[in-house]
């Protein structure tokens, strides 16, 4: 792939789809009791159902492409699921969550960092240090394989063209 033809605010957005899909699966952790639900219902009411979930994610996935910072992008998602990517993060640190002993700290907890750390040097202008979070975000692992993959298949899943740096 050639770096220059990433666009890092797309790839930034993609990325923030992907840990709020993921985040769906908070109702486990609530379910047991290992989480209060207030404040979680707009992320739980997405679908178990991964493809069904990502379906309804295209929407702001679509409008978090069409601006033009980072922080905007994430101040959409935030307003919809009323949980900032930072609160993300602490979810993703929660012992209980699934698999969490099994992998040394849930991948998710990297993933959504890099997400993080991707917007804020987009919006601050540092373009090597973009750079460098748009390949860490595009090589980076989750729990059970490489976000790539899983973005890839998940926009296949639901017939969406899946922008070309996802792709091997």
């Amino acid at each position: 792939m050639n770096k220059n033809s990433i666009e890092p605010l797309r790839l930034f957005v993609d990325g923030l789809a992907l840990v709020y899909h993921e985040a769906r699966n908070a109702r486990h952790l609530i379910g047991a009791g290992y989480l209060e639900s207030a404040g979680w219902e707009e992320i739980i009411k997405l679908p178990e159902n991964r493809r069904e979930a990502w379906k309804q994610i295209q929407t702001s996935r679509g409008l978090g492409k069409d601006g033009s910072l980072a922080s905007q992008a994430s101040a959409r998602f935030a307003a919809k699921f009323r949980r900032s990517v930072d609160e993300l993060i602490t979810l993703y640190q929660n012992p209980n969550w699934r698999h969490a002993a099994g992998y040394g700290g849930h991948k998710w907890i990297n993933v959504t960092e890099i997400v993080r750390n991707l917007g804020r040097a987009l919006d601050e202008g540092r373009a090597n240090d973009t750079a460098s979070f748009c390949d860490d975000l595009i090589a980076s692992s989750h729990n059970n394989g490489l976000v790539r993959d899983k973005i890839r298949r998940m926009d296949e899943s639901i017939e969406v063209n899946t922008d070309p740096w996802w792709n091997d």
